[in-house]
């Protein structure tokens, strides 16, 4: 299978889309696996759990928890104790198997923040080279562009890419270039950071054209 269909697949596996909203579904665990705990999870997929001995690293994300600016699953805490009860809520869920909204909370409010590029790095996948006057990875990115044409649809589309589809089409390699520096570049508190994760994984790194 390849990359692209894999990261897919997690995606689908993770949510539903239900009248516009999204529905997270049940995981099927083996409860006895050590693996499967939510903390190696995250850290087999290139995420630093934050240190519950640093107050100072958990700023940013529990501002981010109690604003209103920024929509995603959250954990319910107290007002006046909103760093303590994070810890203890990080700690339980990164401590079991649980369910996919438990991960998908983990994922964003126990984890230290990166941009997707980091991200990228940490999970030891090559991004190719995305800046506007580097060509070094033109044949990559042509070979990923023509399997964007046949698979590039539904969750596997990236948002805003409109590549030419008929006539002269040479510059679509660097037009998914250039898409790939955009999203690469996205911060942690993007809206649609998990899926531009994705994305970056089926079209803009290396290892994308070698499954």
């Amino acid at each position: 299978m390849s990359l692209p269909a894999k990261a897919a697949l997690g995606a689908a596996s993770l949510t539903g889309v239900v009248g516009g909203g999204i529905l997270v579904k049940n995981y099927a665990f083996d409860k006895d696996s050590k693996e499967n705990l939510i903390s190696n999870r995250l850290k087999s997929e290139g995420y630093v759990l934050l240190d519950a001995n640093k107050d100072e690293d958990w700023t940013n994300t529990v501002n981010k928890h109690k604003g209103t600016d920024f929509t995603y699953l959250r954990f319910t805490l107290k007002a006046s104790q909103e760093l303590s009860d994070l810890k203890k809520e990080c700690k339980r869920v990164l401590d079991t198997v649980g369910n996919a909204e438990d991960y998908k909370k983990a994922k964003k409010w126990c984890v230290k923040p990166v941009s997707i590029k980091d991200l990228i790095s940490s999970k030891k996948l090559t991004l190719l080279k995305v800046q506007s006057n580097d060509n070094t990875d033109q044949q990559t990115f042509q070979s990923l562009v023509e399997r964007y044409e046949k698979e590039g649809t539904g969750n596997k589309a990236i948002s805003g890419l409109a590549l030419e589809t008929t006539g002269n089409k040479d510059s679509n390699w660097s037009k998914l270039r250039d898409k790939c520096k955009d999203l690469s570049e996205k911060e942690f508190w993007s809206v649609d950071y998990d899926d531009e994760v994705l994305k970056v994984e089926m079209w803009c790194v290396n290892e994308a054209i070698k499954k």
